[in-house]
């Protein structure tokens, strides 16, 4: 026969069992919760820098118009700074946003590589020019036809191959765009 003793015994120790188990495992879940949020908090600056130039940097392209013959030299100059800008936050994109959001990125920043966009090319004339302009042309004529030249054949560099087809350009920076303003709100997945 069962002794209602033994079964209030044994029914409590099995409660008990429960009840440490059901506390570690949510005691587990509370420390991994409170883990990421901690991680979100350290790297919030870094994420939302790189993710915010990303986002500012495809609206611009999205903005950006289509070649239009002799202007596509401007525009080759300012689709390489927008790559530029892309490429240098890439490592934090890759480092704190989601996978959609990297997927995105590479996508966009390969099409523009393939549409003859040259990374680096559009700082590189940036700073010819900053550097023609502090030579003083009638005391140093050759170190600023040297500057001069270099300049125009970055000119000359940024077109070759250069056909992007903006209306692709702008559809993967409008995906980028959405996976980025996600990914600010949202823990790395």
């Amino acid at each position: 026969m069962v002794d209602i003793a033994t079964v209030s015994v044994v029914s409590s120790a099995g409660l008990a069992a429960l009840t440490i188990a059901a506390n570690v495992f949510t005691g587990e879940r509370q420390r991994k919760h409170e883990s990421d949020l901690d991680f979100e908090r350290r790297v919030w600056d870094k994420k939302s820098e790189a993710l915010f130039v990303v986002i500012e940097t495809c609206e611009e392209l999205i903005e950006a118009p289509d070649p239009e013959g002799e202007s596509d030299q401007w525009l080759a100059f300012g689709l390489s700074r927008l790559l530029d800008a892309l490429t240098a936050n890439r490592a934090a994109v890759d480092a704190f946003a989601s996978s959609t959001c990297r997927n995105e990125l590479t996508s966009l920043i390969k099409a523009m590589n393939g549409g003859g966009v040259k990374e680096g090319l559009g700082r590189r004339w940036d700073r010819l020019w900053d550097r023609l302009r502090e030579v003083d042309i009638r005391t140093d004529y050759e170190r600023w036809k040297s500057v001069w030249e270099q300049r125009e054949k970055a000119e000359s560099e940024v077109l070759d191959g250069f056909a992007p087809d903006m209306q692709v350009l702008r559809g993967q920076a409008e995906r980028l765009l959405e996976a980025a303003r996600e990914s600010v709100r949202r823990p790395k997945d």
